[in-house]
């Protein structure tokens, strides 16, 4: 059993090293079905630079799409995903900006990081705030 729960945590940490250039952004407006992923890198592109005044080019995009399945008149989020992790760290210095908005930027983490988080926003959700 501990030898499971030793794999879980090492796949756990593999996946959070492939995230670590990642944000996620919810709040977007709604979107096209079959939307390629060079439009969606624009679209953010431009977002970012305008809502948090840092220029952001395409060309430091890595990959950038949409998740979830398709729905009309549905927002999803987006995944972007950055050449350098300093580029992901400047964006989420910034992203209390958007305090009063609809969108929001967060890390993209693993499930069960995921899950952590939201444990602790029920148990210590000041705490959380400070962070």
């Amino acid at each position: 059993m501990m030898n499971n729960q030793k794999h879980a945590e090492q796949l756990n940490d593999l996946e959070h090293y492939g995230r670590r250039n990642s944000i996620r952004i919810a709040g977007l407006p709604s979107d096209s079905e079959n939307q390629p992923s060079a439009v969606v890198a624009d679209e953010m592109a431009s977002l970012l630079t305008k809502k948090l005044g840092m220029p952001i080019a395409t060309t430091v995009i890595d990959v950038a799409h949409r998740l979830e399945k398709f729905v009309k008149n549905k927002s999803r989020p987006v995944i972007v995903k950055f050449l350098r992790r300093q580029t992901r760290i400047e964006i989420m210095k910034r992203a209390n900006l958007l305090k009063g908005s609809r969108l929001f930027i967060n890390e993209d983490l693993t499930k069960l990081n995921a899950e952590v988080l939201a444990s602790l926003r029920l148990k210590e959700p000041d705490l959380i705030e400070k962070a």
